[in-house]
This record gives C-alpha cells, sequence and structure tokens, in this order.
C-alpha cells in the first residue's frame, strides 16, 4: 500500500479518502465524512489527524462504522487492488 510519508503516520482511516458510489477512494487530505473534497477539520487547526481524538468519531454511529467495515473495499489508487476496509482500519490503527 503506497502512501505518502505523511499519510504513513496519521492515526485515521477516514484521512485521505472520499465516499463516491459506495467505494471508498484514496484522496490526499479529504475527510471521508465530509461533502466533496474537504479536509481533515484536525489538520486545517494544525493538529495531527488522529480518529480517537476526532470530533467526527463522536458524531458517527457505529452502526455505519461495522457497515463500512463489513461493505466497503478501499481502492488504493492508482495502481494497486483494492482492499477491505476492515483491513485498511486495523492498519492504519495499529500505528
Amino acid at each position: 500500500m503506497t502512501q505518502t510519508s505523511a499519510h504513513a503516520s496519521v492515526r485515521c482511516p477516514f484521512y485521505g479518502v472520499g465516499q463516491t458510489w459506495g467505494l471508498i477512494r484514496w484522496e490526499c487530505n479529504q475527510c471521508a465524512f465530509k461533502n466533496l473534497h474537504s479536509p481533515c477539520d484536525m489538520e486545517v487547526a494544525g493538529e495531527r489527524p488522529d480518529w480517537d481524538r476526532c470530533v467526527r468519531k463522536s458524531q458517527t454511529s457505529q452502526s455505519e462504522i461495522d457497515g463500512l467495515m463489513k461493505q466497503t473495499l478501499l481502492s488504493m489508487m492508482p495502481r494497486e487492488p483494492d482492499i477491505p476496509f476492515s483491513q485498511w482500519f486495523a492498519k492504519v490503527m495499529s500505528r
């Protein structure tokens, strides 16, 4: 899974992804829970993105997150194969 060094240190599985037609795909510093191509709120505030400290975690239901884990593939564009979002979530949160 290729990623920039900035992405490699971020502890948020929703940082740098966007939702399009049910798929989540790699996108610079986009937050998957924001509309269009909106950057991470924590990053805009000068903080390091971290899912455990993100206000969006408290605003997102566990059933929504569970649904993403069970049904969604992450497209690691442009040349890498899609992976289950649950695999990506576990990798990122183990940092």
